[in-house]
């Protein structure tokens, strides 16, 4: 058989396609940069209000702020408005520095949220009265003191056992400093974090002033996504790098990218709160002094 020049051409575009193709099964939900950014919209201008996490609350959304004095906000809610609706500790003793909240797979209204420190709280919220109770609290393992801990996400895998779900949270790390994450079993019944793996890593950009994590997402294709941050100082400027970091199978093992890439980037803002929700990645800044913002965008399956 004669190939010509024709043929060969052929062959080679079918070839990238098929190649583009299975990159995408893998690295699915890839965030389209064509497509134009929908404008940010001032949530709060006091730094009281920035937003260190998000978590969906039927048609609104739960915040945190990572606050430490005492009667400043520590957790919210976000209208369909964007306006926001403070909710009331149910303690005394305010937590400290949080940075981070997700929804509890299988359930409309309960919510791990973590402080910096790796404290967590297991919460439920009322969706009539808005009243939050606490149901359990736990410290994460496998800490060292100079961590500071800035993501979390949970994600109930196709073949997991009954009340056993992954539970990933990561150090932030530094230019200096190599992040950690942290992968394991949560066993929602009995409260107990086992067989937890760590992998370490540092990133390229931003270049300076970087948090490797500000906070982590899992999309519908089961990719892990992080925001890395530039953070110079409370009047910034800031930057944001999105990177894919690995995936989970459907055993919930997770596996690493080898060369981590920046997905897109985004000046100006501090992204401290992402979520995959519906056909949407939904971001939401601490941009410090300047308060907070909120953002989305389409994504690709």
């Amino acid at each position: 058989m004669i190939y010509t020049i024709t043929d060969q051409m052929h062959y080679l575009l079918k070839g990238f396609i098929l190649y583009v193709f299975s990159i995408n099964l893998l690295f699915g939900n890839l965030i389209s940069k064509n497509l134009v950014e929908e404008k940010w919209i001032k949530i709060s201008p006091l730094r009281e209000f920035s937003i260190s996490g998000v978590a969906p609350f039927y048609n609104n959304f739960i915040i945190v702020h990572d606050n430490k004095k005492a009667n400043q906000a520590r957790i919210s809610m976000l209208d369909q408005k964007n306006n926001l609706i403070l909710l009331d500790w149910p303690e005394i003793k305010l937590p400290f520095d949080l940075e981070a909240i997700h929804s509890i797979p299988e359930t409309k209204n309960e919510f791990l949220i973590m402080e910096s420190r790796g404290y967590c709280y297991r919460i439920s919220i009322n969706s009539e009265t808005n009243i939050v109770e606490i149901l359990n609290k736990f410290k994460l393992p496998k800490l060292t003191k100079k961590m500071n801990l800035e993501g979390l996400a949970l994600h109930n895998y196709s073949n997991s056992k009954k009340d056993l779900i992954k539970i990933i949270y990561g150090d932030r790390g530094s230019n200096t400093r190599e992040s950690t994450l942290f992968v394991g079993d949560y066993d929602l019944e009995n409260n107990l974090i086992t067989n937890v793996k760590l992998f370490q890593f540092s990133l390229k950009e931003p270049v300076s002033h970087r948090r490797n994590i500000s906070d982590l997402a899992i999309d519908r294709n089961n990719n892990l996504w992080c925001s890395a941050t530039s953070d110079p100082s409370n009047d910034g400027p800031f930057e944001t790098r999105l990177y894919v970091l690995g995936q989970l199978n459907g055993n919930g093992y997770f596996n690493m990218k080898k060369n981590l890439l920046v997905s897109r980037s985004i000046d100006k803002q501090k992204i401290e709160a992402m979520i995959f929700h519906k056909s949407r990645l939904i971001l939401m800044t601490d941009n410090e002094k300047k308060g907070s913002a909120v953002n989305s965008f389409n994504v690709m399956n």
